[in-house]
């Protein structure tokens, strides 16, 4: 390091040999940083699923599985299917024309087999929307919103049926 310093003093001391241009003097200016904004667009409004109706048509818990069900909504509303618990008490524009009680999924259980205690006796969404026998049950709801109703999965019922909305 001293060897360093050394020869860095003494090249500051040599005269500048023929030829040489003296180094010129540089100024240095801070401009202000230019920044563009561009304005994002406004974030889209979250997308879920809201009650549109109940189907017209009645059917028991036998309804050919989960896009037996989805079919049987979008044969009366289009690019529908049937709204689960959560999806139908959420709804914040309620339909009119509501009548008795409609099959809805399970809370947060769209699509899925859920056995409550002997799975040959009981479930909660009729053994996957495949049986209508009297000892498989199945969710529905009422035209008033209350969600913990049970039913017989040989008693016909609508279909509670959600659509997308923004």
């Amino acid at each position: 390091m001293r060897l360093f310093l050394t020869a860095l003093v003494a090249s500051q001391m040599l005269p500048l040999t023929a030829g040489a241009q003296q180094p010129k003097q540089v100024e240095v200016i801070n401009e202000p940083l230019v920044v563009e904004v561009v304005n994002p667009a406004p974030p889209s409004p979250p997308v879920r699923w809201q009650l549109v109706a109940f189907t017209s048509a009645t059917y028991t818990g036998a309804m050919g599985g989960n896009f037996g069900v989805t079919q049987k909504c979008q044969l009366e509303f289009p690019n529908s299917r049937m709204c689960s618990i959560e999806e139908a008490v959420s709804t914040t524009s309620i339909p009119s024309g509501l009548s008795g009680h409609a099959w809805t999924h399970a809370q947060g259980a769209v699509g899925v087999v859920i056995f409550a205690g002997d799975p040959v006796s009981q479930s909660n969404n009729c053994f996957g929307w495949r049986s209508s026998l009297h000892t498989f049950t199945g969710n529905v709801i009422s035209d008033e919103g209350t969600a913990d109703v049970i039913s017989d999965c040989d008693r016909a019922r609508p279909i509670a049926c959600c659509a997308l909305v923004q």
